[in-house]
């Protein structure tokens, strides 16, 4: 059970890649799965779906089958319930680890999200500054007016201690969140 990476059509040859774990470690042995269809026939599968199966992100199960003489590769997808049947003449397996070319595909991959995420996280750390500058300054508004209306009853005065609680209970929210960080 595996992830189809990539395939090839070399001839009349049909090469398949497929990652066999989800987690990646560069020194393991046996992360990639090659499964070589020697003499493949062209109209059990279409360009079209081997391009499905390498664009599917999930699990894909794969069988061997025995029938009249030929064999097949059958691929089973579960969430688009899928299955391809590949027919051929003969069948070779190769468990190998990462090549040099798929390390480098994964620390470059590894890069751009890493990058990525930076720039996420300072766009919402900008934004939490922003935030953190305007609620400070509604505070200060509102504990002005406060302390220049003597009567507690005037429905302005009831509407900026509501403002400025709520105030308060948001700079709270945001200051816990900065120090779990």
């Amino acid at each position: 059970m595996g992830n189809v990476k990539s395939y090839s059509i070399v001839g009349a040859n049909l090469v398949i890649t497929e990652t066999l774990y989800w987690t990646f470690e560069a020194n393991r042995q046996d992360a990639i799965q090659t499964w070589a269809l020697l003499n493949f026939d062209e109209s059990s599968i279409t360009s079209e779906q081997l391009e499905n199966l390498v664009s599917y992100q999930d699990d894909a199960d794969f069988e061997i089958e025995e029938k009249q003489g030929q064999k097949q590769l059958c691929i089973s997808t579960y969430l688009d319930q899928s299955e391809y049947r590949i027919i051929c003449d003969d069948l070779i397996s190769e468990t190998r680890p990462y090549n040099t070319a798929e390390l480098t595909e994964i620390i470059l991959n590894y890069k751009l999200h890493s990058s990525k995420d930076s720039e996420l996280i300072y766009k919402y750390s900008s934004f939490l500054e922003r935030l953190k500058i305007f609620i400070e300054n509604e505070r200060v508004k509102k504990e002005r007016i406060l302390e220049q209306v003597n009567e507690s009853d005037l429905e302005s005065v009831l509407k900026s201690k509501a403002k400025l609680s709520l105030i308060t209970q948001i700079m709270n929210i945001i200051t816990e969140f900065e120090h779990k960080q």
